[in-house]
């Protein structure tokens, strides 16, 4: 049996002299190596850690642990990942018609009666920012955003509130049962980004035949960056398709334009710099019989 004394003993220089006999063959408790959110910790502090505060718990062995810790991790070791935000404290479940979120977290709601923001959940998706505009029905810019990656994310169709660099611009909808890989969402409109439409009327005039009557169009599309940065920009335009036999319409400029013959849509895709402005004209004209009225 392995035995243990002290003694004390004092001499003319009062000095204290210690004896341990028998410690050569006490072998202590092998423990492990506690690290927590990457800094050592001792085994009691680590034990006293409450079991809802633990995100991830991962073990380590043999060289696994010496490789990353050296020696001191002969016996293996314990890393703990704590929960540090929000999100580690909620768990989600889908449901057929809703998903619930349940917060294993106290949070301190004030009793002003003011409308409180929690964010439950943050998610990161590849965007790319692009902005669309019509200026036949709407000559504002609007900035849209095209997002991949979200078929995962569970969401459900509605109104989404739209926050850029922590302003509030609006509302959007999202509609999750689109079949598309890319989910577009309009954002807000960005006067920065100015369009215009004017008609030139040099080249807009009526003609006369024996039966038949000519009305040329011709339209200027302008479009401006005003920002300090480069943008791409989306932009379409319409012309008069014909359902009838005796009504012609021929396209005679589109400034090399995507042409959508079944909508009568042209579409022009470019970026602009910052300052840059761009000019689009196009030009068209519609024969019909001269007896007859037509809203062009």
């Amino acid at each position: 049996m392995n035995s243990i004394q002290a003694f004390d003993r004092k001499d003319d220089m009062s000095e204290t002299v210690s004896s341990v006999r028998g410690i050569g063959t006490i072998t202590p408790t092998a423990a492990p190596l506690y690290v927590v959110n990457g800094e050592l910790m001792e085994e009691g502090e680590a034990s006293s850690i409450a079991p809802s505060m633990i995100k991830s718990i991962e073990i380590l062995k043999d060289a696994s642990a010496t490789a990353l810790y050296g020696s001191r991790a002969t016996n293996g070791v314990i890393l703990i990942t704590l929960k540090n935000s929000l999100e580690d404290f909620i768990t989600e479940s889908d449901n057929s018609l809703d998903a619930t979120y349940n917060i294993d977290l106290n949070y301190n709601i004030l009793g002003d009666g003011t409308r409180q923001l929690i964010v439950l959940k943050e998610q990161t998706l590849p965007t790319v920012y692009k902005y669309y505009s019509a200026p036949k029905l709407d000559k504002s810019a609007y900035l849209l955003a095209e997002i991949s990656g979200w078929e995962n994310l569970n969401l459900l169709p509605g109104e989404a509130n739209i926050t850029i660099e922590g302003s509030y611009f609006g509302k959007s909808t999202i509609d999750p049962s689109s079949t598309q890989q890319i989910l577009n969402l309009t954002l807000n409109e960005d006067k920065r980004v100015v369009v215009s439409r004017v008609k030139l009327q040099d080249f807009s005039k009526t003609r006369l035949f024996d039966k038949d009557k000519k009305q040329d169009f011709a339209y200027k599309l302008t479009v401006k960056n005003t920002k300090r940065t480069p943008v791409n920009m989306i932009l379409k335009e319409q012309y008069p398709i014909s359902m009838q036999k005796d009504i012609e319409v021929e396209l005679l400029d589109t400034a090399n334009a995507a042409i959508n013959k079944e909508l009568g849509v042209l579409t022009w895709m470019f970026p602009l710099k910052p300052g840059e402005s761009r000019e689009l004209i196009i030009k068209y004209t519609v024969k019909y019989p001269k007896d007859k009225i037509i809203n062009l």
